[in-house]
């Protein structure tokens, strides 16, 4: 029973998944370049016929660039969020770490709720919107999914 429970077990935030009027959305809490590769690999086993849009927020003790270029062959657009508290980092400064990725050109919105807004609005139906980055953007993204369910 122990491992049937333990095998059965799911976290919030770890790849965890929603559909919004046809669009697939993922929530992931990875924050370093090792989740990253298994959240690179992740994706492209599942099925995804549009395009892969990311909401990006990392605290700024963190290795951005290694997470990006982990995950640049899966995304195709990204949104820079800026994350509040005495270890965040607005956007900008994020993408200032980011000058030379696949992150460089992003759109960058002030929350990871704001850019939740933005990059959903943009989303076709059949792509996938892809939140991660930290438990702080994980946390965020899925209150506002319950809000805006």
């Amino acid at each position: 029973a122990w491992a049937a429970g333990v095998a059965a077990a799911r976290i919030a935030g770890r790849l965890q998944a929603f559909e919004r009027d046809g669009v697939q959305v993922r929530v992931d809490v990875g924050h370093n370049p090792q989740a990253a590769g298994q959240l690179a690999r992740a994706l492209k086993a599942e099925a995804s016929p549009g395009r892969t849009l990311a909401v990006y927020a990392a605290l700024q003790d963190k290795d951005a660039v290694g997470v990006v270029q982990a995950l640049q062959e899966v995304v195709s657009d990204w949104t820079l969020a800026g994350l509040d508290g005495a270890r965040g980092q607005s956007a900008a400064e994020l993408q200032a770490r980011l000058a030379d990725t696949a992150a460089a050109t992003a759109a960058l919105a002030g929350t990871v709720e704001q850019a939740m807004a933005q990059v959903l609005a943009r989303a076709e139906r059949g792509d996938r919107v892809l939140v991660f980055g930290s438990f702080h953007t994980a946390a965020a993204a899925l209150q506002w999914l319950q809000a805006h369910a």
